[in-house]
């Protein structure tokens, strides 16, 4: 419903209910040696200098597996996973015109990230791109939401000002957000204690929070005296946002099973949430002719490092290098009905590195030092400069292009 009590103010509440199921069965009969059946069982595949059990009750309360399931499951069983709800989901939003072109706008809303089926069925399977071998976890549940957010923005076409004179078209736009999200269960990636599968999605009961600022912008290039000009356009946002989430008992536990990370108290409380750049750039370069059915899109991505898997016992956090995409699209529209789209991802082809850090390593010298006699016959993966830096893991030099063709008819 719409609640208009002066013509500058725009309210809006709504809400959304959803009833779902998802439902995934894997025949896949798993032996006795894998990972999902070591860690569903509880069986012990550990390395016998580090104490299993402990990897592998941190590792199941890890991924959710409900107390007693291991009673009840052999390994020529099928994982079964049915996961419903009903979920209902409010939103709030207001729009206050300040002045002419300019507008303040408030929101809330909740929503809900539901598990794919790849994260969800207890396969296992390669990512295509990497190489990894990933598997799915059967007792994962939906993440929930809280979304709060503030922006001003400004049309300077739009106000009767006339400071800029023909500077500014009517779509020319600014504008700045400040936005905060409480996200419940998050849906992460961890590698386990098996170096059979490089990793696994489960939730993280800690929770996250994110917030940051983001700047944008559209501007056209009509006040260019030149032919044509005046159909093309940029355009780009700056988003910088702090994204952390809480690292559970279970996580510090596994993580200090590790021989670098001996000392729980090294392990900080929270940490950077999985799959969340710190920072995001998008520019792009438009040009649209109305008259002739034409829109063309030249779009830069750039995105700094992203955690990509929880560590374990055995390997650091890795991580993903910075990254970066230049994309095309083209669609033209025919006056018969008829539109086609033609879009060239990744056209620069341009890769990225993966690497090993550590997340605590001021324990270098405490666990290495002679003192510790203990370790003096260990055969530590890593060297004094690789366990204060990053050590690479894969560099991967091609992702590739790909390409789309569409056409669709309206009549």
């Amino acid at each position: 419903m719409n609640l208009n009590p002066r013509k500058r103010l725009n309210l809006t509440l709504g809400g959304r209910f959803e009833k779902s199921l998802i439902s995934v069965r894997s025949d896949v009969a798993l032996p006795e040696t894998t990972t999902l059946t070591g860690i569903f069982r509880n069986m012990d595949l550990a390395n016998p200098a580090i104490p299993s059990q402990v990897i592998l009750d941190e590792e199941a309360k890890l991924f959710g597996v409900p107390e007693g399931f291991a009673n009840n499951f052999t390994s020529q069983d099928p994982l079964v996973s049915d996961l419903s709800e009903n979920v209902f989901l409010p939103s709030a939003t207001m729009r206050l015109s300040l002045m002419d072109g300019l507008q303040l706008k408030l929101g809330y809303y909740e929503t809900i990230n539901r598990p794919s089926f790849r994260e969800i069925t207890g396969d296992i399977f390669i990512d295509t791109e990497t190489g990894d071998l990933l598997a799915g976890n059967p007792f994962l549940v939906s993440s929930y939401t809280k979304n709060y957010d503030m922006r001003l923005e400004y049309y300077p076409g739009e106000s009767s000002s006339t400071i800029f004179g023909n500077l500014f078209g009517k779509d020319d736009m600014f504008g700045v957000s400040i936005f905060k999200k409480d996200i419940e269960n998050p849906i992460e990636f961890i590698a386990p204690f098996s170096d059979r599968i490089d990793e696994m999605p489960f939730n993280n009961s800690e929770g996250a929070q994110t917030q940051g600022i983001e700047f944008e912008f559209l501007k056209s290039l009509e006040f260019i005296p030149l032919n044509l000009t005046n159909y093309f356009a940029l355009g780009g946002n700056l988003s910088l946002t702090d994204a952390t989430a809480g690292v559970s008992a279970s996580e510090r536990s596994k993580l200090a099973v590790n021989e670098f990370n001996v000392e729980e108290a090294l392990i900080e409380s929270r940490r950077p949430l999985v799959e969340q750049p710190d920072t995001i750039v998008n520019l792009n370069a438009i040009f649209e002719h109305p008259d002739w059915g034409i829109r063309l899109v030249l779009a830069y991505n750039w995105k700094s490092e992203v955690l990509e898997t929880v560590g374990n016992s055995t390997t650091f956090d890795a991580w993903r290098g910075a990254s970066s995409s230049l994309d095309l699209t083209f669609r033209k529209e025919f006056k018969n009905g008829l539109s086609v789209n033609f879009a060239a991802k990744n056209i620069l082809d341009q890769g990225y590195e993966t690497f090993y850090r550590n997340r605590a390593p001021v324990a270098y010298d405490e666990v290495i030092s002679s003192s510790y006699d203990q370790y003096a016959n260990v055969n530590f993966p890593y060297s004094e400069n690789e366990y204060y830096g990053d050590k690479t893991r894969r560099k991967v030099a091609s992702r590739g292009i790909s390409y789309s063709l569409a056409m669709k008819y309206s009549y």
